[in-house]
């Protein structure tokens, strides 16, 4: 059996409050679920791109850091059957 391991690099950000005493207008869904804010950081999840089309984000009052994240994916090229 052969495995073939293949690294790629997706963005994600985290949005900094200039000011908390303020919130975002969340509108929870699967891919972004309700934000729970603490001090001036997003902490609670990782936004990635498409998660801000669900959110309505005042960038005069927001600044984004985009980091970025490395994964590795394992694809098997073949699949294992075991006869008893």
């Amino acid at each position: 059996m052969q495995k073939e391991k293949t690294m790629y690099k997706k963005e994600y950000c985290y949005i900094v409050h200039k000011n908390v005493d303020h919130y975002v207008d969340n509108r929870p869904t699967d891919r972004a679920p309700k934000v729970v804010y603490t001090d001036d950081m997003e902490t609670a999840r990782k936004f990635f791109d498409e998660d801000f089309e669900v959110l309505a984000i005042d960038w005069t009052k927001h600044d984004k850091i985009i980091c970025e994240s490395t994964h590795i994916r394992i694809h098997r090229s073949e699949r294992v059957e075991v006869n008893e």
